[in-house]
């Protein structure tokens, strides 16, 4: 039961989205642009795995945002 919950895909999934979630405040508490939203953003990026329609979905406002500013 202890090897479970250790090697068990839960686990895995907590480590991967601990790991995200930490980078992505690191980079936004390094860059002095923090946004709890952008939290969740990796963190729901990380629950849905990757596919180009996420990748388009979260990178056409940032490219819109920045083409504004």
């Amino acid at each position: 039961m202890g090897d479970e919950l250790i090697f068990g895909t839960s686990a895995l999934f907590a480590l991967y989205a601990a790991f995200g979630v930490g980078a992505s405040m690191l980079a936004m508490a390094n860059s002095d642009i923090e946004h709890p939203l952008a939290v969740g953003t990796a963190l729901g990026a990380i629950a849905h795995g990757f596919d180009w329609a996420l990748f388009i979905f979260v990178s056409t406002p940032i490219l819109v945002m920045v083409a504004v500013d």
